[in-house]
């Protein structure tokens, strides 16, 4: 429930909208300041210069010096006004479009990316491309609800806008829980048992951490949380990070040399890839499309495609694999055995499913068998590139900063770090293994418990084309940013699984956490941690 700030006497409060009063709240928050002087230099400001309490909030004004204010909100209406010509919308339509997307910005327009024509041009190609891509991702949510439910495409717009308006659901959660399964009186009620189940499975998992901590130094509860405390206020790090990693083990500077999460953001932040090209990324049919060169095997998505053809297209297969359009780490991937001509039955039951791509299981090359043959293992290839600047020293536009190979542990059909599998470390230049093997708890392997193939000197077959093909599609599509690519090794050569961005860095971290090394310094060479202390 909206709440009257104590700091404004009620009959001056009568004078302002609940818009204008959550506005003058927002600031601050943000600043500091009282209710009463944020109210007056809102005012002051837009008796000046025109600037409403919305856009003064949206666009984060209380950061500009007086003097250039008006600079500021000029480059922000011709921008307006240049979006809305691209987009052939009116002006108030481009300023609220704007305003989403506010996250790029921390610093007043012409200080930072609009101190030149170029600059505007260049961050205006990019608002117009997020823009146009989250119009894209919505419009492919609403034919989700469409066809799961037949109402009409106006009736799909207005359940989103009244879930994300009325509730504050997110389209993206939206459709991750299928409200629109249910009459809209459960909405709220499903939506807040999601949130507490997920702050119950992160409690959760910082307790096991926590007691993992314990059982590994003897330290006690209250001991264990301030160790883990003064590490996170300097490192950034997580519990279950500061257990992974060794952290108990280490001096203050190795915790300083560990890559972290929080350094993988830092470094995705900085090389930031085009809003269009992540909703291509975050949908595993656009995904598929985008890169058909490095895909060989059959796949189809399981909503667009009769009986006929399904039986057609999967003839020579003997295994299916299923993944939901926008599922992450596993969740919702299954397979289906086709070996005994049961093509109908499995079709009538894929049809039921949500929404996702159905592809011939990737045949693999015999000695990837020989370490996992239960699961499709991958190799996982980082890559940062820019169109606009060099992302190394030596001037190199493209780089490839790390090679991991992730390996299945024998109970899941996929090898996902997070289902049981594990990780190590692959030397990008020769393709053979350097480290041994780790799990998500941070167990070091020798060999693979299940085959007993040594893990630490294991030769990745067609590792040059595998490095071939990514350089190919990234550098040929001028793709920009820090990605994740998984390639899996058939027996005809690498096959793209996936690209993941915002890669996590555990695949690079754990396995070199068994040796008490930190590889913060493989970062390093893209972004300076130390300017951002």
């Amino acid at each position: 429930m909206f709440e009257l700030s104590k700091a404004e006497p009620k009959n001056n409060i009568r004078k302002l909208s609940k818009q204008q009063i959550d506005d003058i709240n927002s600031i601050v928050n943000k600043t500091g300041w009282s209710f009463d002087e944020a109210k007056a230099k809102m005012k002051s400001v837009k008796k000046k210069y025109g600037i409403t309490f919305k856009h003064y909030n949206a666009f984060n004004f209380y950061i500009y010096e007086e003097e250039d204010i008006a600079m500021e909100y000029g480059i922000l209406q011709k921008t307006a006004k240049l979006i809305a010509e691209k987009m052939d919308w009116d002006e108030k339509h481009a300023f609220k479009a704007m305003a989403t997307l506010m996250h790029r910005i921390d610093t007043p327009f012409s200080k930072s990316i609009f101190n030149s024509e170029s600059g505007l041009n260049t961050e205006l190609e990019k608002m117009i491309s997020e823009i146009k891509a989250n119009e894209e991702v919505f419009e492919r949510r609403v034919e989700t609800i469409m066809l799961a439910t037949s109402c009409t495409h106006k009736q799909a717009e207005k359940q989103l806008k009244r879930a994300k308006n009325k509730l504050g659901i997110s389209n993206k959660n939206y459709i991750r829980l299928q409200l629109y399964k249910y009459p809209k009186e459960e909405h709220n009620r499903i939506y807040k048992e999601y949130l507490e189940e997920n702050k119950k499975a992160r409690r959760a998992e910082v307790e096991e951490y926590r007691g993992k901590i314990m059982n590994a130094t003897g330290w006690s509860r209250e001991e264990t949380k301030e160790k883990v405390k003064i590490a996170k206020e300097r490192t950034h790090c997580t519990t279950k990070e500061y257990f992974i990693y060794h952290f108990y083990e280490l001096t203050d500077e190795e915790q300083d040399s560990v890559a972290l999460t929080y350094n993988s953001k830092q470094v995705g932040k900085k090389y930031d890839i085009d809003r269009s090209f992540v909703s291509v990324l975050c949908n595993k049919e656009l995904t598929n499309d985008f890169f058909a060169e490095c895909i060989i095997r059959p796949w189809c998505v399981n909503t667009k495609i009769s009986e006929a053809e399904f039986v057609e297209k999967f003839a020579q297969s003997d295994r299916i694999i299923y993944k939901p359009l926008q599922g992450h780490k596993g969740f919702g991937v299954e397979a289906f055995d086709l070996s005994e001509g049961n093509h109908s039955q499995v079709y009538n039951k894929l049809k039921n499913y949500p929404e996702g791509v159905v592809e011939q299981f990737v045949k693999q090359h015999e000695d990837i068998n020989k370490m996992a043959d239960s699961s499709v293992n991958t190799i996982r290839v980082v890559t940062v590139s820019s169109n606009h600047e060099p992302v190394t020293s030596d001037g190199k536009m493209f780089d490839i900063a790390y090679t991991s190979f992730r390996i299945g542990g024998g109970k899941s059909i996929v090898d996902n770090f997070h289902s049981g599998g594990m990780c190590a470390v692959v030397d990008k230049e020769t393709g053979i293994v350097v480290t041994n093997g780790a799990d998500q708890y941070g167990n070091a392997f020798e060999e693979h418990p299940l085959t007993k193939t040594t893990i630490k000197g294991f030769k990745i077959p067609y590792f040059k084309e595998i490095i071939d093909m990514v350089t190919t599609a990234c550098t040929q599509k001028h793709i920009e940013g820090y990605l994740g690519w998984d390639i899996a090794v058939s027996v005809d050569g690498p096959e793209l699984i996936e690209v993941n961005a915002m890669p996590g860095i555990v695949l690079l971290s754990t396995p070199y956490a068994t040796e008490k090394k930190g590889m913060k310094c493989v970062l390093e060479q893209y972004y300076d941690f130390n300017s951002s202390k």
